[in-house]
This record gives C-alpha cells, sequence and structure tokens, in this order.
C-alpha cells in the first residue's frame, strides 16, 4: 500500500515537472507545486481509506507526532481527522491533521470468536453430561445416544450465548494505516 502512495507520488511530481518545463516555469516553482499536489494525493488516498474501513461513530485510535487518541470518528474531511475523544470525564472534540498522522486503528470486538470458543466448550460439556444422564437407571432419558445429543444441543446454545457476550466485552485495536 504504502509502495504504491509512493510510486503515485513519484509520478505525479514527474509529471508536473515535464509539463512545467513545456510551458516554461522555473525547476523550484514546479517542485513546490508538485509537492502540494503530492501531499493532496496522499492526503485524499487517506480519506478514502479511512472512509472505507472506518464508520461514523466507530472507535478508533489515532496516533500522531503528539500522542495517542482513542474515540469515536466524528468524520473524515479532506485534511483532517475528526475525532471525539475519551478523557476522564467526558468526550472532547479534535481535529488530528493527515500530516501529523502516523498510524490510525479500528476497534474491533470478539463476540465471533466467544461464540465459537463458547459453543464447542458447551457442546463437549453437554455431551459428557448429557451421556453421564442418561444412563441404565436413569429416570430422565432411556438412551445415551439420546442423552449426549439432547446435552450436547443444550450445552452448544448455552455456551455459545455465554460466549458471545464475554466476546463483546473484549475489543482490540487493528490497524488499517500506517505511515
Amino acid at each position: 500500500m504504502h509502495i504504491r502512495s509512493l510510486v503515485l507520488s513519484i509520478a505525479i511530481v514527474t509529471a508536473i515537472v515535464s509539463v512545467s518545463h513545456a510551458f516554461g516555469l522555473d525547476d523550484q516553482e514546479a517542485t513546490t507545486k508538485g509537492a502540494a499536489t503530492s501531499a493532496q494525493a496522499a492526503n485524499t488516498e487517506l480519506a478514502a481509506l479511512l472512509k472505507k474501513k472506518t464508520k461514523i461513530g466507530g472507535h478508533v485510535k489515532v496516533i500522531d507526532g503528539n500522542g495517542e487518541y482513542k474515540g469515536t470518528l466524528k468524520q473524515v474531511t479532506d485534511t483532517t481527522i475528526d475525532l471525539n475523544v475519551e478523557t476522564e470525564t467526558a468526550y472532547v472534540p479534535l481535529a488530528v491533521p493527515f500530516q501529523s498522522v502516523q498510524s490510525v486503528w479500528k476497534r474491533s470486538s470478539h463476540t465471533g470468536t466467544g461464540v465459537m470458543v463458547g459453543g464447542i466448550v458447551g457442546l463437549t460439556l453437554g455431551i459428557l453430561l448429557g451421556g453421564a444422564a442418561s444412563n441404565d437407571e436413569s429416570p430422565l432419558v432411556d438412551e445415551e445416544e439420546l442423552g449426549m445429543a439432547g446435552g450436547g444441543m443444550i450445552g452448544l446454545l448455552l455456551g455459545a450465548g455465554l460466549g458471545a457476550i464475554v466476546g463483546s466485552q473484549s475489543h482490540s485495536y487493528n490497524i488499517i494505516y500506517e505511515q
């Protein structure tokens, strides 16, 4: 991703220098215009990436030269990332300019992982307990296989539900942009 940006920036600067020579602009003027156009292209690319990978109101972490900011995404403009930053008492609005952004991270929960782990553990325990409860002397279930199947289904549902609750409370940040 970064190599494409670099190649695109070099191509833009080269094209601007070539056109400027054709129209008689001096090298310094052409380089200044090329650098501005290159920075603008990088800003446009970052804005497009953020709009694609994040949602307004979603939790993000932005790291720049001044520190790390965690909060909810308010908007992405052509030049800034606007956040409502979490403080101890409230949310504070903050606009982080693209030029200072070092990395952007998106928060995600682990609900799916919790469902899978909880479901597998619940299924296993349900099969074992269902099989143990359906022995020859059991008044509940006559056949062991039926007890194992019923216990497995109940265990799967309970385990998956509990796993979803635990997983939804566990969060991590995944990087979506790094300079």
